[in-house]
């Protein structure tokens, strides 16, 4: 899914919860719901195939979107540490999966896909 959608449903859900460490919990959580429903996603064919030269694009497009997230959240949030918080929880099973994908022996890694 595109990392705004959970960046912005982790800060929402995040602070929302009375409960800062449940509201985080519940952020990370509402990742797997938004991945539920079929979606488009980011194509990242050239990091999979290790075309390291040609993924320069792929990566500029993930961190225009998550600046523009951020962005949002400042925004609307202001310096709220949990908000900040909420969104970086929403997108660990993204960065992990990508882990995998730049490092598949890792054990450590495989055993997070």
């Amino acid at each position: 899914m595109i990392l705004s959608a959970h960046i912005l449903t982790g800060a929402a859900v995040a602070t929302r919860i009375q409960n800062p460490i449940l509201g985080i919990f519940l952020a990370f959580l509402s990742h797997y719901l938004l991945d539920i429903p079929p979606h488009k996603e980011y194509s990242i064919d050239n990091i999979k195939e290790r075309r390291w030269g040609k993924s320069y694009y792929d990566c500029f497009k993930v961190l225009l979107d998550m600046a523009a997230a951020l962005t949002a959240i400042y925004f609307i949030a202001g310096n709220n540490l949990t908000a900040y918080l909420g969104a970086l929880a929403a997108i660990i099973p993204d960065g992990l999966t990508l882990m995998h994908i730049i490092f598949p022996q890792n054990r450590l890694m495989s055993k997070a896909k």
